[in-house]
């Protein structure tokens, strides 16, 4: 697996934020951070074009989000038609924000056990029943940074292959 490339994200000057790498943060850290976030801010776009956001619970391996709910929801309705999103989370002094690609897929029943895991660890509650269908969202860029070092620590990362 290619790590991400990291970089600064594309922000006006007056923004101030340095364009050295020093204070830049690490992909392992962020990805920690989506792994135990308890609310996801998803948005997707409606038919009509307009955005659509919702805080949902998810369960996220390595910086990849599984997204479970009902297929009548809004959100799951708007990705049937379009796949692109943005997923933001404030967790653990740092702000996240995704934007990717997802696609509606079984998980294998190994990676079923480390979803179930995974949301246990941050809910009360599990999954009711074996695999079944999720979105998993791709991250194509994450752009993440600690607001209180916001001069130093805004960091894009870009994904030249998929991590699920």
């Amino acid at each position: 697996m290619t790590p991400p490339v990291s970089g600064r994200p594309d922000l006006p000057a007056g923004y101030g934020i340095s364009t050295n790498r020093a204070g830049m943060l690490g992909w392992q850290l962020v990805a920690e951070t989506l792994d135990s976030a308890g609310i996801y801010w998803i948005s997707t776009v409606n038919p009509n074009g307009k955005p659509h956001l919702v805080p949902i619970h998810a369960a996220c391996l390595g910086g990849v989000v599984y997204l479970a709910g009902d297929p009548a929801s809004r959100w799951a309705r708007n990705l049937v038609v379009s796949p692109y999103l943005e997923i933001g989370v404030n967790h653990a002094g740092l702000q996240v924000m995704v934007r990717g690609t997802a696609h509606l897929e079984t998980p294998s029943a190994e990676r079923y056990d480390e979803l179930n895991h995974n949301i246990a660890s941050k809910y009360e509650w599990k999954f009711d029943s074996g695999p079944t269908p999720m979105w998993i969202v791709n991250p194509d860029t994450v752009i993440a940074f600690d607001p209180s070092r916001f001069d130093s620590s805004p960091t894009r990362f870009e994904f030249l292959e998929r991590l699920a």
